[in-house]
């Protein structure tokens, strides 16, 4: 099982990936949140907003305890390198799955009025979950990496 405390001078790279990705779901609550205000086009629309929402309010809640907790040098269980693997995985799943959603909603709703400003905003939204699921990915790879590093490093325990 892979459950250790992070070496704070190895993990750098967390803090920024997952500061980043509080700011773009930022972004993406704001946007999703004032599309949902006005109004939908259609049932599916309004169902990939509450599922971009959704998205967006577990990210921002999630990644910012894990930035408090990583920056203020008390990792919590919650913090620890085989939690943030899981979340990782299940966020990138998600964020690539409403992508995916958005992109084809684009597709349909702007086919007929691609400068309209409803288009605009469509296109920000769908923009926004791809650079979460990027932002997803690369942290996954980058866990995987050091995870596969830190077992190259151990000795194993041989006793005689």
């Amino acid at each position: 099982m892979l459950h250790f405390a992070m070496d704070t001078t190895q993990t750098r790279p967390y803090p920024i990936l997952f500061a980043l990705a509080v700011a773009f779901a930022a972004g993406e609550l704001g946007l999703t949140a004032f599309l949902l205000a006005g109004g939908g086009t259609g049932p599916w629309y309004d169902v990939l907003l509450i599922l971009l929402l959704f998205d967006a309010i577990w990210t921002v809640l999630f990644s910012s305890t894990y930035v408090l907790w990583s920056t203020h040098g008390g990792l919590h269980l919650l913090a620890d390198l085989t939690s943030s693997i899981f979340w990782i995985f299940a966020a990138a799943f998600c964020w690539g799955l409403v992508a995916g959603f958005a992109q084809s909603s684009k597709a349909e709703g702007c086919a007929r009025h691609p400068s309209s400003f409803r288009c605009s905003r469509r296109l920000s939204i769908g923009s926004l979950a791809w650079i979460e699921f990027a932002l997803c990915a690369m942290t996954l790879a980058l866990a995987a990496m050091w995870v596969r590093a830190s077992r190259k490093n151990r000795r194993p325990n041989i006793c005689v």
